[in-house]
């Protein structure tokens, strides 16, 4: 027995031990009760009881309408859209985060390296390697940054203008794809000619944060996000 209908049927009991509460109530207001004094104890309890069971209405009622809501399409198209929101937050999260490791951990070492007195490649072969690389991350840190502060008020967020932002990353896209099997083939040219190099690379790979993956392995990434004909 529920709660609220274990509070209705005490309330009844304590009037009279009646075990009906449809029955009861409808019979409090019969004429042979029209001798019950306003004030008195028996009026109390069968107002008391009256009151349970309009709120075990209300309850019960409210509980099937909820259930009704559940099973509604309105619902199951809002579960799909919730569902299919939070896969894309953690995504772009997951990807940002490989973008960042490719910036920090390969990019800027590689560019400090090219600077040096003995460096192990050039500039050109690290801006041909790395492409576009960290224009891409700080593109996506914005869109992550405007689509976690939007979550901020789900569920009545809107999106539509932050899709907006990702129409100028396609051309920046489009010349990452064309150029990334050229950016491998530097890639493997360097790591042929220069000991130096490799001895860099290596060191970086070895990171904690790179998690065993190799620099080829975080070039690939941008290319899972689009397809450019």
């Amino acid at each position: 027995m529920s709660q609220g209908t274990g509070s209705l049927y005490s309330g009844i009991q304590s009037f009279g031990g009646v075990h009906d509460p449809v029955g009861f109530v409808f019979y409090a207001g019969a004429p042979g009760l029209h001798g019950i004094s306003e004030g008195s104890i028996e009026m109390q309890k069968i107002k008391k009881v009256q009151s349970f069971f309009r709120g075990w209405l209300c309850r019960r009622r409210w509980k099937q309408i909820v259930e009704q809501y559940i099973k509604s399409p309105h619902a199951e198209s809002m579960r799909k859209r919730n569902s299919l929101v939070f896969q894309m937050v953690e995504a772009e999260e997951e990807y940002t985060e490989q973008m960042e490791v490719l910036v920090s951990c390969f990019l800027r070492p590689f560019k400090m390296a090219a600077s040096s007195k003995k460096p192990p490649c050039s500039h050109e072969d690290v801006n041909s390697i790395f492409l576009n690389s960290e224009t891409v991350l700080f593109l996506h840190q914005i869109f992550l940054k405007g689509l976690t502060s939007r979550m901020e008020s789900w569920p009545t967020l809107v999106l539509g203008d932050l899709f907006d932002m990702l129409l100028p990353m396609l051309s920046i896209y489009q010349e990452y794809v064309r150029n990334h099997h050229y950016s491998l083939q530097v890639l493997t040219e360097c790591k042929q000619s220069s000991p130096p190099f490799v001895a860099l690379l290596n060191r970086l790979e070895n990171k904690t944060a790179c998690h065993g993956r190799s620099l080829e392995t975080f070039l690939t990434y941008p290319m899972h996000q689009v397809t450019i004909p």
